[in-house]
């Protein structure tokens, strides 16, 4: 579990996994950078969003495992890869299990969950005293 949650990994964590979701559905992965862009030009009028870097995507999305892992989830974070190499990153804690880990995130019925892993960022937000009009990184 991370510690010293800010606002900021909150607010990152839930439009990831939004788009984490969407990726999944379509049984595909998507890179750092897309998934930092992508949830840029959706929330163009976040300020926290606006803020993302895919440099510290890996800890928001440490955030949301945390969250997923409460509802025994497979890790949806394992779609996300390296640009380059189309690979986990090498950070990736599971990295030597990452294709049997996709294809569980595939079988999973992600839009069963989608609400209550949204509703349990909003707590740990509620929980922490984090306002999300402060800026955090």
């Amino acid at each position: 579990m991370i510690k010293n949650i800010t606002s900021s990994d909150i607010t990152l964590a839930k439009a990831y996994f939004t788009i984490l979701v969407e990726t999944a559905i379509k049984k595909t992965t998507i890179s750092y950078g897309d998934l930092v862009s992508l949830s840029k030009e959706r929330y163009t009028d976040d300020k926290e969003i606006a803020g993302g870097i895919a440099t510290k995507a890996g800890r928001r999305l440490e955030v949301l495992r945390d969250h997923t892992d409460l509802f025994d989830l497979a890790d949806i974070s394992c779609l996300v890869v390296n640009a380059g190499t189309q690979e986990a990153g090498d950070a990736y804690h599971l990295k030597e299990d990452v294709r049997l880990l996709r294809e569980e995130v595939y079988q999973t019925l992600w839009l069963d969950y989608f609400t209550s892993i949204h509703k349990a960022l909003d707590m740990t937000r509620i929980e922490y005293g984090l306002s999300k009009d402060r800026r955090e990184d």
